[in-house]
């Protein structure tokens, strides 16, 4: 009995306080701010599934913070290997221009001791060769020309300066400025003891800009210009991969296919094959 009484006076408390409307008046005596509290809180206008949306807000919140999180290691790897890849490369443009100084010497100290042409040698210019009969003054057929050690003439000092001037440009990544720096090169020294390098330099430098087409015509200069210098092999590697870039597929299988049968188990062959099978891979 005391148990129901307890519980009629706990609901009839219950309804007086509902029903009682709550006063609140500003510090400024403005008009009452007056709250309804005669209806039960569900038959207010506010949605029934508000906390579950509330909790799928949070949800997707953790979510974007998360993923936040991840991109944002993803982008201090990938910053970290833009730079470890720009480290390697200077390191590689400096190992280059030290074995070109190094081949340099190694010619000049040549020199002097060769005064017939005993044997094709690595030059960057080449000389008429004479024939028997244009020994005698008459006329001949043309001539065939090679390169001989006679014809090697040590870069001047002038020539040296400009040529590293384009190749620390190219080495800091400045790109279009070497560019200029190395056309203006071959211009004063088309036949140059740095020729055949700056004119490979100038289509790296191009190649590097990701401006293909060019890259492709300037290394195809020192394939044809200077045959017998050492960078023929990784020039017409960079042909082929100039073609797979500008996605002339075809030419770049047949001018990869063609540096394996010319330059078998040489570097270049080796990057040729391993674009080859990449191209396979890809279905070109």
């Amino acid at each position: 009995m005391l148990k129901a009484k307890g519980k009629f006076f706990g609901s009839l408390l219950m309804v007086l306080f509902v029903a009682t409307p709550v006063y609140s008046e500003n510090d400024d005596g403005e008009q009452p701010l007056i709250i309804d509290n005669s209806q039960p809180a569900g038959n207010r206008n506010i949605p029934k599934n508000v906390g579950a949306k509330m909790l799928d807000l949070l949800t997707r919140l953790n979510q974007l913070e998360t993923e936040n999180k991840q991109l944002r290691g993803d982008l201090e790897t990938l910053t970290h290997s833009i730079k470890e890849v720009k480290s390697r490369q200077r390191d590689l443009y400096s190992e280059m221009d030290k074995r070109i100084r190094d081949i340099e010497l190694r010619l000049k100290g040549q020199v002097p001791s060769v005064a017939t042409n005993t044997g094709p040698r690595y030059s960057t210019g080449s000389v008429t060769s004479p024939t028997k009969s244009s020994a005698k003054g008459s006329s001949s057929a043309p001539v065939k020309k090679q390169p001989v050690i006679g014809s090697y003439k040590p870069p001047k000092a002038s020539e040296r300066k400009a040529y590293k001037r384009a190749f620390a440009l190219l080495r800091k990544n400045r790109f279009n400025l070497a560019i200029s720096e190395f056309r203006s090169f071959l211009k004063l020294y088309p036949n140059g003891g740095y020729s055949d390098t700056a004119q490979y330099w100038l289509a790296e430098a191009y190649y590097s800009s990701r401006k293909y087409g060019s890259a492709a015509i300037q290394f195809t200069k020192v394939v044809q210009n200077y045959p017998n210098s050492p960078k023929v092999a990784a020039s017409r590697v960079k042909i082929g991969l100039s073609y797979y870039k500008l996605r002339k597929y075809s030419k770049a299988r047949k001018t990869l296919q063609g540096v394996v049968r010319d330059y078998p188990g040489s570097s270049s062959a080796s990057l040729a094959r391993s674009r080859l099978r990449t191209m396979r891979n890809e279905g070109r």
